[in-house]
This record gives C-alpha cells, structure tokens and sequence, in this order.
C-alpha cells in the first residue's frame, strides 16, 4: 500500500493495482458510521468503487461482506457487482474492499428518467434483477441478499442493472428456507411483512425467506414504474397496509401484465409469492421472442392439454379461457382465409390454438 501525493489535505493511496484519492470530490457513496465509497482507478484503466470502512466498528461486517462476496464470484452472475479482494491497512483505522465501478444507483436513474422512459426500461430492469436474485439462490450456498432497494440497484456502463450492497446478506445453512435473525434489519418500509416486528415481544422472531427478497424485487418494480412511489401507500399508511397485504397503489398499474406479476410478487403469504425463476417466466419480462416460442409451444398442444397447464378444471381461469370472445374480429380477413381447413373456437383457448 502506496501514499501518493504532495498536497497533505488529498490522501491518495495505492491499494494493490488501484489508486484512489479520499477526498469529496471522490466521493460517489455514503454509509453509516464513517462508511464511504470512492473512486478508483486500476492498473488497465478500468474504474473501480472502493469501499472503506472502520475496521474497529466493522471488521466482523467486512468479514461476512467479504465471505459473500467469495460466493458470488464461485456463482459467476453477470446481474451481481463483484469484488475483487479485501485489503486491511495495519497503518490506519481502515479495512477496504475494491468492488465493480457501476454509473449510477437505479434510485438515482428513476429520478433523472421520463415515466415514459422508465416504463419502457421495466421489463428489461425486471429480468436484471430477477435473474441477480435467482443466481444468488441458487443452490448450494444460497444466499439471502435483504436488503433489495432502488439504491442497492447499480447500472453500468454496459446497460445491465446489478444488485449490490451484500452488507446485510446471509448464506443459507444445510439447504434450509427459513433465516432466523433480529427483527428489523433493512430499511425501513423496504422490509417483507414477514420479517418486520411490529413490536418488542416479537423483535427475536424475525424470518428471512428467499421469498421475501423477490417480494421487496416487486416493491423496487412498482418504485420505478411509478418513477418513485410505494405500492402500500404513503408514509401514514403503509405499515399497516403492508401487515394486511393491502398493496393499494396496484390500482395506478394501468399495464395488465405487469399489474398481475405484481400482484403475485407483493403476496402478503410468502408461500403465494414466486420464486425468482418462477417470476422470470412471467409474460411481463420476456421478451418478444421468448413470448413468440413460449406461444408456439403452447398452440402445439392438444386443447385439453393447454386448458389443464393454464388453469385446473372447474376454475374461475379454465371458465374465462373458455369464455366466448371475438377474437378473430382483431385478425386480418386474409389471413383468416389460409386456416379456413381448421376450426378455431371463439374462445380465448381457439386464440391460443390460431397462434
């Protein structure tokens, strides 16, 4: 570890092949109790945010940081920042760990982006994050991020949003689903009602689900596409309205895709709630082609068949799949005419069959 620089009041290090300078002017993030992440530069000219934190305060933190960072890498995920090691400086009251330099926070991008641009970025900010959740639990070494918010979203220079910030992530024990821990930890109204206390007698009984992080991946969705409100309400409201599972703000989701993921995600149940790769093949965060295959392979199956997949017999779904529309009013006369050889229902299942 070098000191560079002539000017006493710039601090300027070499941390291994990164030299950065601890000055505000640097200063691209703020944590609490002295934690503070600044500009670097490497070597080979690529950037890098360097994270340094009181070792006396934080030792145990950065260790347990560092650990999961260790995991992420053995998982390889394009949509988590990754570190590239942890240095302890013996001369000072510092611990540093050098991570991925991302652009701006998604908190930051919501604010400086039109609605109409926000809506148009969901599906693709969704599928980032979905796929960053579902890499980290996967097994082995599961791991719980709890933290998930719009500032703990990062976008980087090559478009792609990254889940970071793994200073309160745990890794699951022998494949278990459940962690038990203090109740409270995350930030306030960024907290799945399963592991928020609502008062001291419960503060010990707090659980953690992989569940719960795709729940609060459903409240940074409606955050950005309402460009920065909450799905359970305003302030006065919102814990109560998040304890009886009454995601209100839903009736501001004019998109009836995104309104069903949504729906699914904010469940009050976790067991109701999808997994990351559940939710990933919902139709919202497909893309066109994937939409096209997915419904391909759905028309190639037998009626019957398509009805039992979408909806058991004698549901609320398999009555509306089989409901009477007009749907071939919608299609082109002339493309009709070239599958005149085969019937197709006016039902929203026939619809399904034409395509």
């Amino acid at each position: 570890m070098i000191e560079y620089g002539r000017d006493p009041n710039v601090n300027v290090k070499l941390l291994n092949d990164v030299r950065v300078i601890f000055s505000d002017e640097f200063c691209i993030g703020k944590g609490s109790d002295g934690t503070r992440v600044y500009l670097g530069l490497s070597k080979d000219g690529y950037g890098k945010a360097v994270k340094r934190i009181l070792q006396y305060n934080f030792i145990d933190f950065a260790k347990k940081e560092m650990k999961i960072f260790n995991e992420i890498k053995e998982k390889n995920s394009t949509y988590l920042v990754n570190y590239s090691y942890f240095i302890k400086d013996t001369e000072t009251e510092w611990v540093y760990l050098i991570l991925d330099l991302c652009e701006e926070s998604l908190e930051s991008f919501v604010h400086s982006s039109t609605m109409e641009d926000l809506q148009n970025s969901l599906p693709k900010i969704l599928r980032h994050i979905l796929t960053g959740l579902a890499d980290l639990h996967r097994e082995p070494s599961s791991i719980l991020h709890r933290n998930l918010k719009p500032s703990n979203v990062l976008y980087n220079a090559k478009g792609e949003f990254l889940i970071a910030d793994f200073g309160l992530s745990r890794i699951m024990k022998n494949d278990g689903t459940t962690h038990a821990s203090i109740g409270n930890r995350g930030t306030p109204y960024w907290i799945a009602p399963e592991s928020y206390c609502k008062d001291d007698e419960s503060f010990d009984q707090s659980s953690y689900k992989r569940e719960s992080d795709v729940m609060n991946a459903g409240l940074v969705a409606y955050y950005v596409a309402t460009k920065g409100k909450h799905p359970f309400g305003s302030d006065e409201c919102r814990l109560l309205n998040l304890f009886r599972g009454n995601p209100v703000g839903l009736k501001e989701i004019k998109d009836v895709q995104l309104k069903h993921l949504l729906s699914w995600m904010l469940q009050l149940n976790p067991k109701l709630r999808p997994s990351a790769n559940e939710a990933l093949k919902h139709p919202f965060v497909l893309s066109d082609k994937e939409k096209f295959d997915m419904l391909c392979d759905l028309g190639n199956q037998p009626m019957t068949k398509i009805s039992r997949l979408l909806h058991p017999p004698n549901s609320g779904g398999h009555m509306q799949l089989n409901r009477q529309i007009s749907w071939k009013d919608c299609i082109n006369p002339e493309v009709l005419k070239l599958f005149n050889e085969r019937h197709y229902d006016f039902t929203w299942l026939g619809c399904v069959d034409f395509y």
